[in-house]
């Protein structure tokens, strides 16, 4: 079994199987991964997540 392990107090940090995970492509990236990780006990549409992280485009 994969074990993913996230440190999202002070430096965001992500080990995959006791290894350090690295080449997110962007920041955005890390807060989808630590907001879909914090907030696993529900579904989250599409439109949502592209609101909370694109803001100031329309959800569409």
């Amino acid at each position: 079994m994969v074990r993913l392990s996230l440190s999202l107090l002070g430096p965001f940090q992500v080990m995959l199987d006791g290894e350090p995970a690295t080449g997110f492509e962007s920041n955005k990236v890390k807060a989808l991964l630590a907001y879909l990780a914090v907030e696993a006990d529900r579904p989250h549409p599409r439109e949502t997540l592209a609101g909370l992280l694109w803001p100031d485009y329309p959800e569409s």
